[in-house]
């Protein structure tokens, strides 16, 4: 137990610290004109180069894995993670964008690590709501970044901000080596030699061959284009369309991530009990359902209805990770976990480069939102499917 609660808060604090430093250029979309000389409205741009970014280091992160292990692989990933959040205080197009990649390559890596660091530690029978606890980092790095980032530029500026995303990647990795001195041995490199990115592409071909296997593939596809769409355009859709500050909108964000937090292990308990297959099937249905019904919520005032219809459209595109992660935990062969979770999260990370584009694009060419949301109506419909083709637990 004392393994798995160690191993569970160095991949939680993380994934967090990665995830907080995605979204330090959306949360600042209204003021990105200002600073950087870009429009607030083609920050689907820079999070489609973070989740690029994301997709090369997944494809990467199986080799990288093999050859010097998970936690080295991790203690990289951060180093990152700073680095990225650090070039975000040159302010230049040019900077904004290679602060996208490389935050991008620090965030690809992170479930494919704490898939094989949690896996090795945690019994199957629970790893739906461990696997869920951990993915609770995404919504909880989601929120503060939205609660303080707005808060720390009002009052400190820029460098302040930048500043505080490499610290608090600085205290994860901080953490990360205390596991590491820990538990020496929780992730052991197994000597590889490093490959390519076709090679690694053939490996997830073979995993993938398997039906359940691909199926989540496709699962993830769907949820990740609405999934990402969602935490990178919804401060700027909520002050553009809906009405709202800046400071209100990302309070509303803050909220739609902490409730994401505390719903994620419960989705994995139920998950355990029930099956992951119901669970998968309901969250789909629920982001389809509030995809298309988004756009016309948004036409009306400020107040509760358009923050209750944003809050059950956060919490459900955000639920499904952990539940994803243990099926696949659970049904990939045990030698091949890794390589079956890189492949997911490259597929999850390719969706999640082009649909806020598609967004984005949409969102230019037309005098309100609707299309946009149509087009990710699609993502969840393309999920909804391929939950209902898996086979019961």
């Amino acid at each position: 137990m004392q393994k798995l609660s160690t191993a569970l808060l160095a991949t939680f604090c993380a994934h967090m610290a990665a995830m907080f430093a995605t979204l330090v250029a959306p949360v600042m979309a209204p003021f990105i004109a200002t600073l950087y000389g870009v429009e607030g409205q083609y920050i689907g741009y820079y999070s489609s180069t973070v989740h690029f970014g994301s997709f090369v280091a997944a494809l990467l992160s199986v080799s990288l894995i093999k050859s010097i292990g998970a936690v080295k692989t991790l203690k990289i990933a951060l180093l990152l993670t700073i680095v990225g959040s650090l070039l975000l205080l040159v302010r230049h197009p040019s900077t904004l964008f290679l602060s996208a990649l490389v935050v991008g390559l620090a965030f690809g890596p992170m479930n494919p690590i704490s898939s094989v660091v949690l896996a090795a530690v945690c019994p199957p029978e629970v790893r739906g709501r461990i696997f869920s606890i951990k993915q609770g980092a995404v919504p909880i790095g989601a929120g503060l970044a939205a609660l303080l980032i707005p808060l720390t530029y009002t009052h400190f500026g820029l460098n302040a901000v930048g500043a505080l995303s490499a610290g608090i990647g600085a205290i994860a990795l901080i953490l990360t080596i205390h596991f590491n001195r820990a538990e020496p041995n929780a992730s052991r490199p197994e000597a590889q030699p490093f490959q390519g990115p076709l090679t690694m592409l053939a490996g997830f071909q073979r995993t993938f061959a398997l039906r359940e296997l691909r199926k989540m593939a496709w699962i993830s596809c769907g949820m990740a284009g609405v999934q990402f769409t969602f935490g990178s355009t919804t401060i700027y859709i909520l002050v553009s369309e809906g009405g709202y500050s800046v400071s209100q909108a990302g309070f509303i964000f803050s909220v739609v991530m902490v409730l994401s937090f505390f719903i994620r292990p419960t989705l994995g308990t139920l998950a355990d009990r029930i099956g992951a297959r119901v669970v998968l099937v309901g969250i789909a249905a629920a982001t389809l359902a509030l995809s298309l019904a988004f756009p016309f919520i948004l036409n009306g005032k400020p107040g509760p209805i358009i923050l209750f219809a944003t809050i059950l459209f956060g919490v459900s595109c955000f639920a499904w990770n952990g539940v994803a992660l243990s099926v696949l935990a659970n049904r990939a062969p045990p030698d091949r976990i890794a390589e079956a979770t890189a492949g997911m999260m490259a597929v999850t990370l390719l969706s999640a480069s082009l649909a806020p584009i598609i967004f984005t694009w949409l969102l230019s060419q037309t005098s309100n939102a609707l299309l946009s949301y149509l087009a990710l109506a699609g993502y969840a419909g393309l999920a909804l499917y391929s939950a209902l083709g898996l086979t019961k637990d």
